[in-house]
């Protein structure tokens, strides 16, 4: 038989002293987590009801629920977020306008689609045209350096133009230099890309800008043009802190994706964007790439919301603020209304 220990009398008070003062902050722990609680309940159901608006019975399919995480951090009161550019003619994008409605869903209500080449060009405008959905959409017009091969003619560049004078259209590009992945020659990187940038001053379009490994070519093409230049984004950056200053100095802006989410990968664009003023800052996905979910390899459009609440961590400002300011800076760059429409 089993004798319980008779506990001293004044250990048996400190013990009891001791549950008794842990229970009132359990209490309002509890208290916190059914507030939460509710709050992402509400959400939900606030996404839900607009889900079942877009696709009444019968017509259309209706979308994926929005992750718990991505409804809660972005509830209605929030500006909306722009994700200034994804790949829609990727393989992995087949499933785009799913992506692009949940993303409106998750607070990110503008989606730019990105132009690479003729090809693209044209499926995102015909995109645009047929997609019936709560995202907002634009296109991108431009020849990515990958695609600067045998260099522009004069039929090209009129295409483009052509493309350009299309009201969904809101910049040039993705155009400019990579000589990381060398699949164009340099020389002819260097013409296409100038060509671009003459197109977007005769336009006074914004320049929508791809740089690998190619800063100080890129600044001698944009250079040659100080003083005439409309805005200038400099995407998905990835460069040096020497790289970030030497664009800010001239005025551009510069767009922030995933990689600033990854830890090792992200490292040094998190001690740089300390310095980067927030209303030279952009947000975008550059979807299906630059994946940082975890068990997610690709990115979505919804994404930006997690690039956003990286950026206000970073700099110390509210996550609201983030929203506000860039989609201003969007709105002002590519001529979108203050809430990213246009």
């Amino acid at each position: 038989m089993l004798r319980h220990k008779r506990v001293p009398q004044p250990l048996l008070l400190h013990v009891v002293s001791r549950a008794a003062s842990m229970d009132q902050p359990q209490t309002k722990s509890a208290k916190k987590n059914a507030a939460r609680a509710a709050k992402r309940r509400a959400a939900r159901e606030a996404l839900q009801a607009q889900a079942d608006a877009a696709h009444p019975a019968g017509v259309g399919a209706a979308e994926p629920p929005v992750p718990e995480a991505a409804a809660a951090a972005a509830p209605d009161q929030l500006p909306a977020l722009v994700d200034i550019g994804i790949n829609i003619g990727s393989r992995d994008m087949k499933d785009w306008r799913a992506m692009v409605t949940r993303a409106a869903e998750a607070g990110v209500g503008t989606v730019l689609l990105t132009g690479v080449d003729i090809k693209s060009i044209r499926q995102n405008i015909a995109a645009i045209a047929q997609y019936r959905g709560p995202a907002r959409l634009h296109s991108t017009a431009g020849i990515h350096p990958h695609h600067s091969k045998g260099g522009i003619t004069p039929a090209l560049l009129d295409e483009l133009r052509e493309h350009l004078a299309h009201p969904a259209v809101v910049a040039v590009g993705e155009c400019g230099l990579d000589f990381n992945r060398k699949l164009s020659p340099h020389a002819d990187q260097i013409a296409v890309f100038d060509a671009q940038v003459g197109l977007a001053i005769e336009l006074n379009k914004p320049m929508f800008c791809h740089e690998r490994e190619a800063a100080s070519a890129t600044l001698n093409v944009l250079d040659h043009y100080r003083g005439q230049l409309p805005p200038v984004v400099i995407h998905c950056f990835t460069g040096s802190a020497a790289d970030a200053h030497a664009y800010l100095e001239r005025g551009f802006y510069l767009g922030f994706t995933g990689t600033v989410c990854k830890f090792e990968r992200g490292k040094h664009l998190r001690k740089l964007l300390v310095d980067v003023p927030i209303d030279r800052i952009l947000l975008e996905t550059d979807a299906p790439y630059m994946g940082f979910v975890k068990g997610r390899r690709n990115s979505e459009p919804a994404d930006t919301v997690g690039v956003a609440q990286k950026v206000a961590e970073v700099k110390g400002l509210a996550y609201e603020t983030v929203c506000r300011i860039t989609t201003a800076t969007a709105a002002r760059v590519f001529g979108l209304t203050d809430d990213g429409t246009r």
